[in-house]
């Protein structure tokens, strides 16, 4: 449609001081060219979430029992924890002193309590190719994630401390 002054209502509309017919195609000259390009927005947000959601208790607990971890930040090894049968674990700095402990699941996040930490702390785990990944979800300020992978080496841990 034309107004008094022989330009296109949509060149008013949309600023284009083109004429329609050398306007490059938008979004809102083909409806199914939007619905397309909407729809594989939705594909690759719904993809990306998927890859962002933290493993449940189950599938941690069937990831890590009977198994070791390597924690790395940074890309350094500072801890292993090897996965022991009723939710129980061993956590070490890598420096021969082992903490006792347990893992349990609240709201949705995999929570940690030790003899030496009874308070505790929670995360959330991801599986990638790379291994497991995990957020320290008590500060809020920390988005570092911490990289986890199965080792065959065995834990080392010392003995208890006799006399002391």
């Amino acid at each position: 449609m034309r107004v008094s002054d022989g330009r296109h209502i949509e060149q008013i509309r949309y600023g284009s001081r083109l004429p329609l017919a050398s306007r490059p195609e938008s979004s809102q000259d083909s409806p199914m060219k939007f619905l397309a390009f909407f729809l594989s927005g939705l594909v690759i947000a719904s993809s990306s979430l998927a890859q962002d959601r933290a493993l449940s208790a189950a599938e941690f607990d069937a990831l890590t029992r009977g198994r070791t971890f390597l924690y790395f930040q940074g890309g350094a090894a500072y801890g292993d924890e090897t996965y022991l049968p009723n939710r129980r674990v061993r956590w070490s700095f890598r420096d021969g002193q082992c903490q006792e402990g347990q893992w349990f699941e609240d709201l949705g996040l995999i929570c940690f309590v030790y003899d030496t930490d009874p308070v505790g702390q929670c995360w959330s785990f991801f599986e990638t190719p790379d291994g497991i990944k995990a957020r320290n979800e008590n500060d809020p300020d920390d988005t570092e994630l911490y990289v986890a992978t199965p080792t065959e080496e065995p834990q080392y841990c010392l003995g208890p401390k006799v006399g002391v």
